[in-house]
Formats: structure tokens, sequence, C-alpha cells
């Protein structure tokens, strides 16, 4: 029953449409016979995690939901730890200078009520019910 035996799974998928909504930047608005340097995009981005296996899974080998490569806004493991997970962001990407950008994004998350499959319930201690 304490085997370590079990796969950890993930898969991601992101696509990027061009777009030039906000003309901030002068080379959104180019003079006539100039080339267009706007490089806006809406980015799409979904990422998914499962554990497979029959063993205990370590806590050190769960999913955190939260944190700047996750759900931003929220500090590493706020939003939880499960053995399985989805997530999904849009993006709206602009040039405000020539080296200065603008985003402006949406971020969602969750652990598909997989908390408590994890050992030692790291959820509980991280006071994430």
């Amino acid at each position: 029953e304490n085997s370590p035996t079990y796969n950890r799974q993930r898969i991601g998928a992101t696509h990027f449409i061009p777009v030039n909504w906000i003309n901030f930047y002068k080379g959104c608005r180019p003079k006539k016979g100039e080339a267009e340097d706007c490089p806006q995009a809406l980015a799409f981005q979904v990422t998914a995690g499962n554990v497979v296996g029959t063993g205990s899974l370590p806590p050190y080998e769960a999913f955190c939901v939260g944190g700047n490569n996750s759900v931003r806004g929220f500090n590493n493991c706020d939003l939880g730890v499960g053995s399985s997970y989805v997530e999904a962001t849009i993006e709206y990407r602009f040039p405000i200078f020539k080296i200065v950008g603008g985003e402006v994004f949406v971020d969602a998350g969750s652990l598909l009520g997989t908390q408590g499959d994890v050992p030692g319930k790291p959820g509980e201690l991280l006071l994430k019910p």
C-alpha cells in the first residue's frame, strides 16, 4: 500500500492569435510607406495534470495551484495541493514603448476535488480546506 508506484502526467496547449486592438506605441501607427511594428496577441493556455498509480503519492510530488507560474496573484500553492489539476489563462499582450509591453490577463485553476488524495493532507496544513 505504501509503494511509491505512480506516474505523474501533464499536458498543455498554447495558442496565439495576432490582433491589432490598441495603438499606444507609434509602431502601431505607421506613416505611409513604413512597415507596421506592432506585435499584439491574444494568448490562450490550458494545462492539466493527473497522478495515476497504485501507491501513495509523496506530498512533494503533488500539484500546486497558485503562484507566478500557475494562477497569478496568489503565492505558490496558495489555492491548494492535489493529485489532479486544471488551469487556464487568457492574455492580451501589447506594446507600450519599443521595449516595454503590457499585458491584461485572467487566470483560473482547480484541483478538481483531489486535495484530500494527498497523504499527510498538506492542504489542511496550508489552511486550504
